[in-house]
């Protein structure tokens, strides 16, 4: 295998070793617009100057740039100077070439190159923000340098193996603050330069290129000590310093714990958080100046919404996880990114369940990622947690639900087999062995091993290596305590591939006579008989507490036997019951109407707000393909069916909180609210009633500190108010979306604004989306939304998109890929018809957007499988709504 990797990594497109870097001295002049003008295109000056290593003795120098022109390249060492005489770039591979009139001596010198580049739009590189200072508009300069994109702001070795030290020196209008990975070291009138002072910056560890980070605007901030000693800042924009306070307990608590948990203190003397007010993905963990969307980092404390405080806890946590996963230990090449995101990912989950324990953060990690996973890791098109990227422009691909979810999931996994302590020592092996360093998977395995004295090497090799993951088909075996079981690869296609991988699983059984104790089985072998001696049981149920990172098939009568005790089994159970039987379905591996009768086992007496989240959204995902249909008897039976699933919640909780009501109570009722407000006259006219009232106290100015609809409550609120309006409403909630200076409460208006009922209003929101007034990093909500809305916004959202691909893709088309991908993967993941598919397909092939290839395959992928889905079922489960339909349905129509 090492040898097929070593193959494998060949065909990487790496700089040349001959000259490598080890310290960077960097001096950039930003060139911001003033006041309100806003030009086309702003610029940059800089001068870079790297200590370097001359390894072997060449006349040519390449390394990485991109969009910077380059007026001076300057070499000096071994008592020799030389100026380049030829400055060649070559676009495709992002690279510039320096050729001298002679070879280069070896040993230790000097490169000095002076540039300018692209302050840009693109939120990648060195770019700029619009917001504003005291209401009036204005700009600020920020950068986003992973994965590929340091080589937009300075000329480097922009790949994660290279590190090197780094010396900042920014010069700026007096009037703005700046910042840098490492505390400002001086600050003064700049000599040549009016209006403008130079600020210069400690040396930053060894690191790599794409952590460097600086931010030049002006902001409030406010600031805590850890018990370690480290300053920990928080800017918000300016007077809003109250906001960043829920992130600031949160960074002040988990940085400490994370240092006693690795048992490897935070390496810098601060650490500051930002936000920023045009930021394409949610953070960025640069390393002592962490970057971040304003919903990620900012909680309103005159509206407090619990969904907004646990996503704020969690991208905090996960972030300040990167600080030892990916800047002290960096992935070795970005094959190996799963080793930042999947453990940054758990880690983070496992800080926010030490702060809040009453989140129940695990039975959530299992909604948020494993769930996730599951669902894209069950395609063909799907791809291995080690993926080799020829290519740094292939890697913005890599940053999915497989990177971050599945590696989480997986890393949860190992955890579960060494146990706690040994892992917590693994980790410690594994930082301090490679810490300013760069490793490999199998170098965290090692480590791993070393502390538990298991093979972890051999355990975990085929969950990185090979897409996919099994399904365990369990059977009875021939006494009470023996089972049969076997292991294939699980597809949603419902395929059975002649040549399946084989997984090594670490299966937990448990069973109804001692709910406590869980038996662990190893199973490596395809088929395979296994005694639990668990004594003869009421029902068995395996992968106990969904440790494991596998499906399970049960044959009908344990099957039913878990369904007949349903509230005998823990929470994460119940929840993969539900949710391995929803698979089943698609797969055709069970039929759809069993699953929609399990359902009915779980709405008779399910509690839990995160079983039943998984629930509404399994649901949907059927409602998309079952729930509309020709025949108004069938719809009517799909409503009625939403009506009796949801109805006992919805008298249970009603509209307004109840005293001593917990956190993850106050996240149920609007989810039950919103199924119930797809057809019920009395929740829908109450939601205009109360949206109405809501509207009225924010246009009347009153104070903010009087919380007339709650946070939680609003997105659902909107959203039905659209849905049963018009334009009234929309330009209402218009009204609401610019009223609004909190991030969070503009999202909720996006999603309602994408809403509509009506092809015009769907369009309305879509070009309004393009216009300029929503930011480029927030139009995909919008189309997120218009595509969620029934046939019609589907269909609405897929003609937009092909009429305006090209205003598309000049906004995103030159560096933020993430968003161009996921506006397309949203535009046509709700179809379900081979035609539609093959259509999608034709038009993609003579319109190829290349940075969204393997989301538009993904996509096809996901509609053709619903395709079959619906035909393999949709006889059985019509026929079974039409028993749901009241007698009214026809005439209604």
């Amino acid at each position: 295998t090492e040898e097929m990797e070593a193959k494998q990594e060949t065909k990487r497109v790496l700089l040349p070793t001959d000259v490598t870097p080890t310290k960077y001295h960097l001096t950039l002049t930003p060139n911001l617009p003033e006041g309100s003008a806003s030009p086309a295109e702003s610029t940059f000056d800089g001068v870079v100057s790297v200590d370097v290593k001359v390894n072997k003795s060449v006349s040519q120098v390449t390394i990485h740039s991109k969009e910077i022109k380059i007026s001076l390249v300057k070499f000096e060492g071994s008592n020799k100077s030389l100026q380049a005489n030829k400055i060649e770039f070559n676009t495709e591979l992002e690279t510039v070439t320096f050729t001298f009139s002679e070879a280069l001596p070896t040993g230790p010198a000097s490169i000095s190159i002076t540039f300018q580049g692209i302050l840009n739009d693109q939120m990648a590189g060195f770019y700029r923000s619009k917001y504003s200072i005291d209401g009036q508009p204005a700009w600020l300069a920020t950068t986003q340098f992973e994965p590929t994109d340091a080589r937009r702001a300075f000329p480097c070795w922009d790949e994660p193996a290279i590190k090197a030290v780094f010396s900042v020196t920014l010069n700026v209008p007096q009037s703005l603050d700046c910042l840098s990975n490492m505390p400002e070291t001086s600050s003064k009138p700049h000599p040549s330069l009016p209006g403008r002072r130079s600020v210069s910056f400690a040396d930053t560890p060894i690191m790599s290129t794409y952590l460097l980070a600086f931010v030049v605007g002006r902001f409030s901030h406010i600031s805590a000590t850890t018990s370690y000693g480290i300053q920990i800042r928080v800017f918000t924009p300016l007077h809003k310093e109250s906001h960043g306070t829920f992130a600031l307990n949160v960074a002040t608590s988990v940085l400490s714990y994370f240092s006693d948990f690795f048992s490897v203190g935070f390496p810098l003397p601060k650490l500051d958080l930002i936000a920023i007010p045009d930021f394409a993905a949610g953070a960025m963990e640069n390393w002592g100046l962490i970057t971040f969307r304003e919903t990620a980092l900012l909680v309103d404390p005159n509206s407090p919404s619990i969904s907004v405080k646990q996503r704020v806890a969690y991208v905090v946590s996960h972030e300040l996880a990167h600080m030892w996963f990916g800047n002290l230990v960096t992935m070795e090449w970005w094959k190996e990114l799963w080793l930042n995101e999947g453990f940054a990912t758990y880690v983070g989950n496992m800080a926010v369940d030490y702060l809040h324990k009453e989140w129940d953060m695990w039975t959530k990690f299992v909604t948020d990622h494993v769930a996730r996973a599951w669902d894209l890791d069950s395609l063909k098109t799907s791809h291995a947690i080690e993926v080799d990227v020829a290519s740094s422009a292939q890697v913005n691909e890599i940053f999915d639900a497989i990177s971050y979810s599945k590696g989480a999931s997986i890393v949860r996994q190992v955890y579960e087999y060494v146990g706690e302590q040994n892992f917590r020592k693994g980790m410690a092996i594994y930082l301090n062995r490679w810490k300013y360093r760069n490793a490999k998977t199998v170098d965290l395995w090692d480590a791993l091993g070393e502390a538990s004295g298991l093979d972890v090497k051999n355990f975990m090799a085929n969950w990185t290596r090979v897409t996919g993951y099994p399904v365990l088909n369990v059977k009875r075996g021939a006494n009470d305590e023996e089972l049969e079981v076997s292991q294939e690869i699980f597809l949603s296609s419902g395929e059975k591939p002649a040549e399946s991988p084989l997984w090594w699983i670490n299966v937990g059984f448990i069973g109804s006579e001692n709910k406590k104790h869980v038996v662990k089985v190893d199973v490596k072998e395809r088929h395979q008989r296994v005694n639990v001696k668990l004594g003869k049981n009421k029902w068995l149920k395996a992968n106990a507490g969904l440790t494991g990172f596998y499906r399970v098939n049960y044959e009908e009568s344990l099957f039913k036997q878990l369904v007949a005790h349903l509230q005998e089994l823990s929470t994460l159970d119940r929840l993969g019951l539900q949710n391995d039987a929803f698979a089943m379905a698609k797969a055709g591996r069970m039929g759809t109407v069993q699953v929609l009768e399990l359902v009915r086992e779980y709405a008779k007496s399910e509690k839990d707000c995160t079983i039943w989240t998984d629930l509404a959204k399994n649901l949907a995902d059927v409602g998309v393909v079952f729930g509309t249909h020709a025949d108004p008897r069938v719809t009517a039976g799909w409503t009625a069916f939403t009506q009796q699933t949801f109805g006992r919640l919805g008298q249970q909780y009603g509209w307004d909180k109840k005293p001593g009501e917990s956190d993850l109570d106050s996240l149920l009722r609007p989810i039950v609210i919103g199924r119930l407000g797809g057809s019920d006259k009395a929740i829908i006219a109450e939601a205009q009633k109360r949206f109405e009232e809501y509207y009225t106290h924010v246009k009347g100015g009153a104070s903010a500190k009087k919380e007339t609809l709650e946070g939680d409550l609003r997105a659902t609120v909107y959203s039905l108010v659209m849905r049963n309006g018009g334009e009234a409403e929309w330009n209402k909630l218009h009204e609401l979306y610019n009223a609004s200076a909190d991030q969070s409460e503009k999202v909720r208006c996006l999603r309602a604004l994408g809403s509509g009922n009506t092809k015009e209003m769907l369009e309305k929101a879509l070009n309004w989306s393009l216009g300029g007034e929503v930011r480029n990093q927030d139009i995909f909500i919008v189309f997120g939304a218009t595509a969620s809305s029934g046939k019609i916004g589907r269909e609405t959202t897929w003609e937009f998109l092909k009429s305006q691909m090209g205003r598309i893709e000049g906004v995103f088309g030159k560096g933020s890929f993430l968003l161009l991908a996921r506006i397309i993967s949203l535009t046509i993941g709700n179809f379900s018809d081979e035609g539609r598919a093959a259509e999608i397909e034709e038009w993609f092939r003579n319109n190829p957007v290349e940075p969204a290839k393997r989301a538009i395959e993904q996509g096809l992928e996901a509609i053709r499988l619903q395709a079959r889905w619906l035909k393999r079922d949709e006889q059985a489960v019509s026929q079974w709504l039409l028993k749901l339909a009241p007698p009214a349905a026809e005439k209604d129509h």
